[in-house]
């Protein structure tokens, strides 16, 4: 299956259309690249580039290929309904000032199933010379629409980061919170929450969740720079009823260290590694246990130019 393959048509100096199998990066909508095939979409986008100032994208999916597929399906398909063919229509724009502040919103229209508003803000706070804090913010909110393929709900998840930087260290603490009507959706990858770390994304019905991290950079150790980050994410969820779920506790480590000396200098090699800690909870009138796993990845990435001069 060929799965990208686009045309690409500049009108400007930073804006154009992109037509044809293509990855999108958009919140609920893209790549969600995890070292293996990744999403990719049949679908017509118009967008600018801009590193500062105004940013927008717009345009209209007809089909994904997801990682583990072999060919494309409809968007409403996707989504659970199958043998139905509706398409995505999104719009979004972004706003980032030289400082850094960053507003953006975002509007997904799945044709006869759902409907997700999205929406984000960052703040950057200079403190010294060595210190900035950085408070974020996200929101989104899910309502069925239209014939309702895939039932009749509304759902919305809130939450919000802050992080210290000094030096080579960063702390961050986060918390988030679902509502207890349903899950957030995401048949189209890319979950958007501050609190989606290596294998739960703590976005189910009802879930309230808390993380605790940090990172730091060592610098140049040997023959490249070596970095690494860890957290802890709480989730606690309703321990009876129609949504109820298992806590969880979910402890991650990532390291990563860049080589950058002669051929080995695109070469990135990562480390991770997630311990899941779920607690036995109330399914119906008896108890159900959960599932405890560790999950553990050695990823190596190579950049290289495949036609150069």
């Amino acid at each position: 299956m060929l799965a990208e393959a686009s045309l690409d048509v500049r009108l400007t100096d930073d804006s154009g259309i992109r037509l044809g199998r293509q990855r999108l990066d958009l919140p609920y909508l893209g790549a969600h690249d995890i070292r293996m095939v990744p999403n990719t979409f049949e679908a017509i986008a118009l967008g600018n580039l801009s590193s500062t100032g105004f940013a927008y994208m717009t345009g209209y999916v007809d089909g994904i290929k997801r990682k583990n597929d072999d060919s494309f399906i409809s968007m409403s398909e996707a989504a659970g309904a199958p043998g139905s063919g509706e398409g995505l229509a999104f719009a979004g724009g972004r706003y980032k000032t030289t400082e850094g502040a960053t507003v953006g919103v975002l509007y997904q229209h799945s044709f006869e199933t759902f409907r997700t508003l999205y929406g984000t803000a960052e703040y950057p706070i200079v403190l010294d010379e060595m210190r900035t804090l950085k408070a974020s913010v996200q929101y989104t909110d899910q309502r069925s629409h239209g014939q309702e393929l895939i039932g009749q709900f509304a759902t919305s998840m809130a939450s919000a980061k802050l992080e210290l930087q000094q030096g080579p260290w960063a702390w961050r603490t986060a918390l988030s919170t679902t509502s207890s009507n349903k899950g957030i959706q995401k048949p189209y990858g890319n979950p958007a929450n501050y609190l989606s770390v290596i294998v739960e994304d703590f976005d189910r019905a009802g879930e309230d969740a808390l993380l605790l991290g940090i990172s730091y950079d060592f610098g140049r150790i040997g023959s490249g720079d070596l970095s690494l980050f860890a957290n802890i994410v709480h989730g606690d969820t309703p321990d009876s009823g129609i949504n109820s779920s298992p806590d969880q506790t979910e402890y991650n480590l990532t390291v990563d260290y860049r080589l950058r000396e002669q051929w080995a200098e695109r070469l990135w090699i990562r480390v991770r590694a997630a311990y899941v800690d779920q607690r036995a909870y109330l399914q119906g009138n008896e108890m159900a246990k959960g599932n405890d796993f560790f999950d553990f990845r050695i990823i190596l990435n190579y950049e290289f130019d495949l036609f150069s001069g």
